[in-house]
């Protein structure tokens, strides 16, 4: 962002006054140059929020973009007003006799010369209240190594490559999990958005087995960037989740809505995304999504039910996939072993210099103090 005429102004003031001054220059230089910092700060942040209307999120001015939106056909609201408040959940009778199963993922790249691996693990955990069903999962269900042949841009590939990992391996474990435990799992609960559309083959099958077996599939994002509501707005940097944290009180939710843009035009009706934002007592925002087939089948209310239940175990965010991931993490301990092995395999068929420069001066594991 360009400084505005005025800043320009004091900066040449400043320059020649620098120069006026014969005593006492390093002193000056360095009292000027933090508070110079400062108030162009200040003056940028004034400058975008007089020519954008971030300073005039009001409730009308929301609810005029959701209308907008519903107009327009990109959302289509399963409810009539626009934020409910979240009700008190006994978790545990919300919960009882059902089996609800978390499932998140872990990766860890490791980068050596000339070699980039990348190691990935999904988890599980289970939550039963099942009389007939006591078989309790809480562990790692599914690994995955991956050497990255370069082709562009080599941390882009490798960036891209640790999340196509991650679909891989956590779609792999719900459609095995649903075909060897189906029968017992009332409902999955999963992170990030239900589907996306570069992977949504991926998604649609693992979510399809899901539906075959009448399991509902509850995808929960912790940090949207999604626009679907704000897009109408045509400002490119506003999205949903900016409107809500604005709109909704703590402990407070959106109405839900179905998805019918962009990819989910494509999909058929009953697997279509539904999704609401919901703001916790915490004030975390979440968004919550599961396909429209499950609303059709067990009710809005008994869906809703179920979340509000697995987010009062977790105190503000999903119990069952907070437990998957703290399963699916790579500790520094494991980190610190993985490459270990790696290193005295590579040593072992002839390969005796295999870190860079940087990332042997840099990286938090490889040293020669540690391994």
């Amino acid at each position: 962002m360009a400084i505005n005429k005025k800043l320009s102004e004091t900066l040449e003031t400043l320059r020649k006054r620098r120069e006026d001054i014969s005593t006492g220059i390093g002193t000056f230089v360095e009292s000027c140059s933090h508070t110079l910092l400062t108030r162009i700060l200040e003056d940028v942040i004034r400058s975008y929020i007089k020519k954008s209307t971030i300073g005039s999120l009001s409730n009308q001015f929301i609810e005029e973009l959701i209308d907008k939106a519903i107009d327009s056909g990109v959302v289509v609201p399963l409810e009539s007003k626009y934020r409910y408040d979240v009700p008190r959940v006994d978790p545990l009778m919300a919960l009882k006799n059902k089996a609800i199963v978390g499932v998140d993922g872990g990766v860890f790249s490791i980068k050596l010369h000339p070699m980039r691996i990348i190691l990935a693990k999904s988890a599980v955990f289970f939550h039963s209240q099942r009389p007939d069903f006591d078989y309790d999962i809480k562990g790692v269900w599914r690994t995955s190594v991956t050497i990255l042949r370069r082709a562009g841009n080599l941390e882009e590939q490798l960036r891209r490559n640790m999340r196509d990992a991650l679909v891989n391996i956590e779609s792999q474990t719900v459609k095995e999990l649903a075909e060897e435990y189906g029968g017992y799992i009332d409902a999955v609960f999963w992170d990030g958005p239900l589907y996306t559309s570069r992977r949504i083959s991926r998604f649609y099958s693992a979510i399809k087995t899901l539906a075959n077996r009448a399991i509902i599939c509850i995808k929960s994002v912790k940090n949207s960037f999604a626009s679907r509501i704000a897009q109408v707005a045509e400002m490119p940097e506003l999205t949903d989740a900016d409107l809500y944290v604005v709109y909704l009180k703590h402990n407070q939710r959106s109405s839900v809505f179905i998805y019918e843009g962009g990819y989910a035009s494509r999909l058929p009706e009953d697997m279509k995304p539904a999704f609401f934002y919901v703001k916790s007592q915490q004030k975390i925002m979440l968004r919550y999504e599961f396909p429209y087939w499950t609303v059709e089948e067990f009710g809005l209310d008994y869906v809703l039910r179920l979340i509000f239940a697995d987010l009062a175990l977790g105190n503000g965010i999903s119990y069952v996939i907070s437990r998957a991931d703290g399963l699916a993490r790579f500790s520094d301990q494991e980190k610190r072993h993985l490459i270990y092995r790696v290193l005295r395999v590579l040593k072992e068929s002839g390969v005796d210099e295999a870190m860079l420069f940087n990332e042997r001066r840099w990286a938090r594991f490889i040293s020669e103090g540690k391994i």
